[in-house]
């Protein structure tokens, strides 16, 4: 499930960092993995492109961790079904038979992730499961998402 929240809820500390990098909170929304349970395979937005797929986002999980993420490479010919959010934005779907698993790891706290290619979660706790998350923009190109190869250069002050 997705929901979005207030833009007042978020951290003034997080947009003074981002401002000072240069970058912007572009968009935010939660989304919640009920206990057990997985979202589905998508594609944030409807930018995937086989060649360049790329998009970082930030998530915070709140009091959860046991969840996994996993990446998807969709198969050959697959078609690509739009869709829309409950609120509003635009993402590609697949079913697991549309795609192969290509990696998994265990998210918990904040990450950066690359939701710019198929990927969903799996809740493998008795707990919901919160994650807030952000779109990453910069403020010169407010079109243009941050890279999630261009993280490590970006906020090598801040993460390890």
């Amino acid at each position: 499930m997705i929901f979005p929240y207030p833009k007042e809820y978020e951290s003034q500390e997080l947009h003074t960092l981002m401002d000072s990098l240069g970058l912007f909170i572009s968009h935010h929304e939660v989304f919640y993995t009920p206990p057990r349970g997985k979202l589905p395979i998508h594609v944030d937005h409807h930018k995937f492109s086989s060649q360049s797929p790329n998009m970082a986002k930030i998530n915070w999980i709140l009091d959860c961790t046991g969840g996994d993420m996993v990446w998807w490479e969709p198969k050959p010919g697959t078609p690509l079904k739009y869709h829309k959010t409950p609120i509003g934005t635009e993402y590609l779907m697949y079913e697991e038979d549309q795609v192969t698993e290509v990696y998994r790891a265990e998210i918990g706290e904040s990450t950066f992730i690359n939701a710019g290619v198929p990927h969903s979660i799996h809740n493998n706790t008795d707990a919901g499961r919160w994650c807030l998350s952000h779109n990453i923009n910069y403020k010169s190109d407010r079109t243009k998402n941050i890279l999630i190869s261009e993280v490590p250069e970006l906020f090598k002050k801040y993460v390890l």
